[in-house]
């Protein structure tokens, strides 16, 4: 609670990524690398199409490249050549089920480039014994671009959003499955703080209003209205969250999903349960939003688990010297390569950039635990959000596994991934910033790990936890505490910072005619806060979002106090 004393005398925003108005088509151009050796392959310095995502694969999805790929490329708006930037080794990989699928190829991390039109590539292996895996070549990936002109609506929805497939359709969606009362501690508005000027009991009323934009059915959800029905679902037994057949069969004139795509639409066998939370989901922008082209990847329905037990937190390996606006072609490019190694949908759950904007990852429902291909052999039960960037170590530490410098995560970046934690925990009760789980390795070839024993793992975990990695980068993993204790709440730090609008300050105190507005501030960031309630004399007189950091307020005659809570 923040609190400060005002007397009335007597009478006398955030950056965010724009929508796509559809879906974009991307473009993967593929060339060889050769050599003399089996040891070194190389493909030399030439001009291409244009592209701005860079990846290297291999044939064999099972088969290790020991040793290091280099990249140049060269800047599409400068015509200047970068130094040579070593690609990472690949760490985030299906589980045996989808990578031993034919086709599917072993690969690099994905590297974003930028706007480019020129590349040049070496790999070498760990010595001149070591051979390089076969069939390798290097993928340039053009992301796309949104067509101009048109309608755009915002992209965003709620990671909650109800779609709207039963077997009774009638063209109605079904039910939000968002909370409809007051957020709890995770995403509430309780907090406690230091008086900035005199101090006060704290009211114990409750709240007189709520955010309800954090609770409402959103508008701008990518849900569409379908007549689809589910021939072996009844209305009941089809969750209000499961995106309808005819989204998870989308009609394409040409399909370049996986060979074994079903042409049969087929509702997931055993049917995903509902989930409900008791913390509001937050706002993402959907695949709609970000321009997946649905008729890309593996047609039909994800593998689900039971719930979401662990959340693994990841980096992408990709620079931090994006802008914010480009998080959308970055999110395809990486979509675009996964599904050019013969993955059946992009890897990850979600995904994080750095202004805090949160992107939908795999196809198959934000409110339901699809199984991801991110952490190696504990994908089932877990969810795995990839903050785009390195956050490695400035220097030293792990900063040597990355060309790119580390960075360190912003607030926003962090509240984002709490938010997303927050949510999904309070499906299951679980306290995200105390909580343990545990789960069964599901690989036979992870490093560290035996096959069917089962591994107990903090709710929020790192991908190094799970997987022998550096991933996601020292600071990141260091940060885990503050993201758990974002998640878990209440809010903290909060405190008054000044009034104005016709208010004057003298000593300790603010005078006012009547009408002044309050500032304060917050440790917590944004994404987690529900909302704050303004306080006169601990009467709740106004409500502010989480976002907000003042408000107008009014006042009678005399002395009062105000508090944010």
């Amino acid at each position: 609670m923040a609190v400060a004393t005002v007397a009335m005398a007597g009478s006398g925003g955030r950056a965010g990524a724009s929508a796509a108005p559809g879906p974009i088509k991307t473009h993967v151009h593929s060339l060889s690398l050769t050599g003399a050796s089996a040891s070194l392959k190389t493909l030399g310095a030439q001009s291409t199409a244009p592209f701005s995502m860079v990846g290297v694969t291999w044939n064999g999805a099972h088969a290790k490249l020991r040793g290091t790929v280099e990249v140049r490329t060269r800047s599409a708006v400068s015509g200047h050549w970068t130094p040579w930037l070593k690609m990472q080794q690949p760490d985030d990989i299906p589980d045996t089920a989808e990578m031993n699928r034919p086709g599917v190829r072993g690969g690099m991390s994905p590297m974003w480039s930028g706007p480019s039109n020129g590349i040049q590539v070496r790999a070498t292996g760990a010595g001149k014994p070591t051979a390089l895996p076969a069939g390798l070549r290097v993928d340039l990936v053009d992301p796309g671009k949104p067509a101009t002109g048109g309608t755009q609506d915002s992209g965003m929805g709620l990671a909650g959003y109800a779609m709207d497939a039963t077997a009774t359709d009638t063209g109605t969606p079904t039910d939000s499955v968002a909370p409809t009362d007051t957020p709890t501690a995770p995403a509430g508005s309780d907090t406690s703080g230091t008086p900035t000027a005199t101090d006060s009991v704290s009211p114990t009323d409750t709240p007189t209003a709520t955010d309800s934009a954090s609770v409402a059915p959103s508008t701008g959800t990518s849900a569409s209205t379908s007549t689809s029905t589910s021939p072996s679902a009844s209305a009941t037994s089809w969750p209000s969250q499961l995106p309808s057949l005819s989204e998870a069969y989308p009609s394409c004139t040409t399909s370049s999903g996986s060979p074994s795509a079903s042409a049969s639409q087929t509702p997931p066998n055993p049917m995903p349960a509902a989930t409900t939370s008791t913390v509001a989901p937050p706002t993402v922008v959907t695949r709609a939003g970000w321009g997946a082209d649905e008729c890309a990847r593996e047609t039909g329905y994800p593998t689900y688990g039971s719930a979401v037990k662990v959340m693994f937190v990841h980096h992408t390996d990709t620079t931090n010297n994006y802008s914010c606006a480009d998080s959308p072609a970055i999110v395809r490019g990486i979509y675009a390569e996964h599904l050019n190694q013969g993955w059946r949908d992009l890897g990850y759950n979600f995904l994080v950039d750095k202004c805090g904007t949160i992107f939908e990852g795999r196809f198959g429902g934000m409110g339901l635990p699809v199984v991801g291909a991110q952490t190696y052999g504990f994908n089932t039960n877990s969810m795995g959000v990839a903050a785009i960037g390195t956050y490695t170590d400035l220097s030293g530490g792990d900063s040597t596994a990355s060309t790119f410098p580390g960075a360190a995560p912003s607030q926003a970046m962090l509240g984002s991934i709490a938010r997303l934690a927050a949510w999904k925990f309070g499906m299951t009760g679980v306290n995200p910033g105390t909580g343990t789980a545990s789960l069964p390795e599901g690989a036979s070839d992870s490093y560290g790990f035996t096959l069917g024993n089962s591994y107990s793992f903090n709710v929020v975990s790192g991908h190094r936890n799970g997987f022998a990695t550096d991933c996601p980068g020292n600071q990141l993993y260091n940060a885990l505490s503050t993201i758990r204790s974002y998640a878990a709440g209440p809010v903290s730090g909060v405190s008054v910072t000044g009034m104005s609008g016709g208010a004057t300050k003298s000593g300790t105190s603010y005078y006012t005619k009547g009408a002044a507005t309050v500032s304060w501030t917050t440790a917590t960031p944004s994404a987690v806060i529900s909302g704050f309630d303004i306080l006169v004399d601990g009467k709740a007189v106004a409500h502010a979002s989480g976002s907000a950091r003042s408000a107008a307020i009014s006042v009678a005659a005399g002395s009062h106090t105000v508090q944010i809570r």
